[in-house]
C-alpha cells in the first residue's frame, strides 16, 4: 500500500496541485465570509444583558409586598431614591433562585399552598417581572401541647400558654413559633431553672391547612445565686459596686437580674468594661457562681468635644473630671463650653444613692452668656438637681434653681417692657419616657418628655409665672433600612399679676433655625418688634416629619417637612398661622453622629422674611 500510494503521488501534475490549492482557499475564504457574521451576531446576543427595571405583584394579600420584594434579592431592581444605578441582569437561575425565597417567606407566614407563576416581559433590554400570585387558605393552629418533665404539668402549662404568642385557631407562623420556645426558656432562666431544654415539634398537613404544635419541656435542676465574686477593682470600692448587683446569695436564679446588674454597674461612669457571667451555667445542679469582672477607668481624665454648626459656628467643650472623689462614686466636673452663640462655665458635684438608691443627685454652680439675635443674657445660676430612674425607660427629675440673669442689647423698644436684671427662684419638674435605640442617631422607638417650671414670689423670685412644655418623638423602620422619624413640640408659660408682655425675655419661647424650622434663620420666626427684632412669645407649636435613606455606603438622604410658629398670648395655639418649609438633605455617618446638610425652602414665608431658604451645616440629626 504505502509502495502504491507513493508512485502514484509521483504521477500528479504541478498544475493539477495550484489548482486543488486555489479551489480550497476559495472555498475556505467563502466559508469564514458565510460564518463570521453568524457567529457575531451569536456573541453580540451572548453579550447583550437584559436588567430588571421593575418588578410587580399581583395577587398578594395576606403578606405585605415590601417583605416579598426584600426576598428578591437575586433580581430586585433599585429602589427609587437609587435612581443612577441600573437594575440587575436577568437569568432564569435567579429568576427560579428569588421564586424559592418568596415560597418559603409564604411558608413561615402559614400558607403552605401558594402558587407563583412569573410573567417576563422584555422590552428595549430591560425586563419586567410580572409574579402572579395565588395564597391559598392558610395553615391555622389546631393543637398546642406540652410535655413537663421533672415539674407539674399542669401549674407550668397554664404559664406557658399565658407569654407565648401562639393560640389554637390562629395562623401558624414560623416566627411565632420561634418567638413561643424563647419566651418559654427566658421565662425559666428567670425562675430559677436556667438548665432547661426544649425540644419543639410541629406536624403541618397541608392537606387539612392545621399545624399541631408538641412543646416537651424539661425543666432542670432548680437553681439559686450562688456565691458573687467581683475582680479587677482598684480605686472603686468593693461597696460601691456591690450596691448595683441587682441579686444576692441563696435567691432564686434570674438572668434579667444578670443583665440588670451589669447595665447598672456599667451606668456608674467609673469603668471602660463590665462583664458579669454566670460560672459553669449548663454544668451541675448546684447554685450557680456570679464573676464581675471590671475594668477601670483612670480617676482623672480631661475630655475635650469639638462640634460645627451653620449657627453657633465652632463648638469646643473641655471638662475635667474627678472621678470617686471623696469615695463613694461621687464625681466632680469642671467644664468650659464656647461657641459664636455662648460660652460657658460649670462647677458640678454628683452624689449617686441619694436620696434613695435608686436616685442621682447634681449640684452646679455655672455661668452662661448667650447671644442671641435681639439681646444678650449672662446668667450666673446655682442649680440642685435629683433624677430618679423608675423603670428601664422613666425617669424623673426634680431640680431648684437660683438664678440672676443680666439682659443687654435690647432695642429702646424693646428695654419698655424689660428690666435690666432678674432675680428668679423656681423648681423644674419632669417625666421622661425613653425607649429609642440610639442616642445619637435613633432609628426605632419613642422619646416623650414633659416639663413643669414654676416661678413664685413666695420662693423669693421676683417675677411669677408656670412655663410648661411637652414633646413627643417617634422613628419607624420602613422596608429594609429607610427611617420616618418625627416630632411635635408645644410649650406654654403663663405669668402671674404682671402683662404677659413683662415675662422675662430669656423665658419666652422662640422659633427657627437647624434645630425647629430649617427654611428660617436661628429665633427668625414669630412676632418681631418695630424694629423687626424677634421678641418672643408665650406659646410655640413645632413639628417636623422627616424621611432617612440610604444612599451610598455611610451616605444618607433626607427629605422633610417642618413646621411652626411663636404667638404672644398664652396657651395660643393657632394651627391656622403655621409656617411650612421643606426640604433635602444628606447624612453622613460618623462615630461622634451623622454631619448633616440641609436646605429648607419656606412654603408660606411671613412678610418680613426676604430669603425663603436656608442651608443648614451641623453634627448630628436634626431630632
Amino acid at each position: 500500500m504505502n509502495e502504491f500510494s507513493a508512485g502514484f503521488v509521483k504521477q500528479i501534475p504541478t498544475t493539477s496541485i495550484a489548482c486543488l490549492a486555489i479551489v480550497l482557499t476559495a472555498v475556505t475564504l467563502w466559508s469564514l465570509l458565510l460564518i463570521a457574521p453568524a457567529r457575531a451576531q451569536q456573541s453580540e446576543e451572548h453579550t447583550r444583558q437584559s436588567l430588571v427595571r421593575k418588578i410587580q405583584l399581583v395577587g398578594a394579600k395576606k403578606v405585605s409586598k415590601s417583605k416579598i420584594l426584600q426576598q428578591m434579592g437575586r433580581l430586585r431592581p433599585p429602589p427609587f431614591w437609587k435612581f443612577w444605578q441600573e437594575g440587575q441582569e436577568f437569568t432564569a437561575e435567579k429568576l427560579d433562585s428569588d421564586l424559592e425565597q418568596v415560597r418559603q417567606l409564604y411558608h413561615q407566614e402559614g400558607y403552605y399552598r401558594v402558587k407563583i407563576s412569573p410573567e417576563i416581559v422584555e422590552e428595549d433590554e430591560t425586563v419586567v417581572i410580572i409574579l402572579y400570585i395565588t395564597e391559598g387558605p392558610p395553615v391555622t393552629i389546631k393543637d398546642i401541647t406540652f410535655e413537663i418533665r421533672d415539674g407539674e404539668a399542669a401549674e407550668w402549662e397554664e404559664r406557658f400558654r399565658r407569654i407565648i404568642p401562639l393560640q389554637k385557631g390562629k395562623i401558624f407562623r414560623v416566627k411565632d413559633y420561634e418567638q413561643a420556645k424563647t419566651a418559654i426558656l427566658e421565662y425559666l432562666a428567670n425562675s430559677g431553672y436556667p438548665r432547661a431544654k426544649l425540644f419543639g415539634r410541629v406536624l403541618i398537613r397541608e392537606k387539612e391547612n392545621s399545624a399541631a404544635i408538641h412543646l416537651p419541656v424539661e425543666l432542670g435542676p432548680f437553681t439559686r445565686f450562688g456565691k458573687i465574686q467581683v475582680m479587677g477593682n482598684k480605686n472603686i470600692s468593693l461597696s460601691n459596686i456591690m450596691r448595683e448587683v441587682t441579686f444576692a446569695e441563696g435567691e432564686t436564679f434570674s438572668m434579667s437580674k444578670v443583665f440588670q446588674t451589669q447595665s447598672r454597674i456599667n451606668g456608674l461612669g467609673f469603668f471602660r468594661s463590665v462583664v458579669v457571667s454566670p460560672v459553669d451555667l449548663q454544668e451541675g445542679s448546684g447554685p450557680v457562681d456570679i464573676h464581675i469582672l471590671v475594668q477601670e477607668r483612670k480617676p482623672r481624665t480631661i475630655e475635650v468635644g469639638v462640634g460645627y454648626g451653620t449657627e453657633d459656628q465652632l463648638r469646643l467643650r473641655v471638662s475635667g473630671i474627678y472621678r470617686n472623689i471623696f469615695g463613694g462614686s461621687r464625681e466632680l466636673r469642671l467644664s468650659i463650653g464656647l461657641s459664636a452663640l455662648s460660652e460657658e462655665e460649670a462647677l458640678t458635684f454628683s452624689q449617686p444613692y441619694f436620696p434613695d438608691p435608686s436616685s442621682t443627685s447634681r449640684w452646679t454652680l455655672f455661668r452662661r452668656l448667650d447671644e442671641f439675635p435681639s439681646f444678650n443674657v449672662t446668667n450666673i445660676s446655682s442649680e440642685f438637681r435629683i433624677d430618679r430612674g423608675i423603670s428601664s425607660a422613666l425617669s424623673a427629675t426634680v431640680a431648684y434653681r437660683l438664678e440672676s440673669s443680666s439682659i443687654g442689647g435690647l432695642s429702646e423698644a424693646a428695654q419698655k417692657d424689660q428690666e435690666k436684671v432678674y432675680f428668679l427662684s423656681y423648681f423644674q419638674t419632669g417625666l421622661k419616657w425613653n425607649t429609642t435605640d440610639s442616642p445619637l442617631d435613633p432609628t426605632r422607638g419613642e422619646l416623650a418628655s414633659f416639663f413643669v417650671e414654676p416661678s413664685l414670689k413666695v420662693l423669693g423670685s421676683e417675677v411669677s409665672y408656670v412655663k410648661a412644655t411637652a414633646e413627643y418623638k417617634r422613628y419607624y423602620h420602613l422596608l429594609a433600612r429607610p427611617v420616618l422619624a418625627g416630632r411635635i413640640l408645644m410649650g406654654t408659660i403663663q405669668p402671674f399679676g404682671l402683662n404677659q408682655r413683662r415675662v422675662p425675655i430669656m423665658k419666652r419661647f422662640f422659633s427657627g433655625g437647624t434645630l425647629s424650622v430649617r427654611g428660617y434663620d436661628y429665633q427668625q420666626l414669630g412676632p418681631r418688634s418695630e424694629n423687626q427684632e424677634p421678641i418672643g412669645g408665650n406659646s410655640l407649636i413645632e413639628g417636623n416629619v422627616e424621611l432617612r435613606f440610604p444612599l451610598i455606603g455611610k451616605l444618607w438622604g433626607v427629605t422633610f417637612l417642618d413646621f411652626g410658629n411663636v404667638f404672644l398670648s398664652s396657651m395660643e395655639f393657632d394651627f391656622g398661622s403655621l409656617s411650612y418649609s421643606v426640604g433635602a438633605g444628606i447624612r453622613y455617618k460618623t462615630i461622634i453622629g451623622p454631619l448633616r446638610l440641609d436646605f429648607g425652602y419656606i412654603l408660606n414665608p411671613q412678610k418680613e422674611i426676604t430669603t425663603p431658604y436656608r442651608f443648614h451645616l451641623s453634627i448630628g440629626q436634626a431630632f
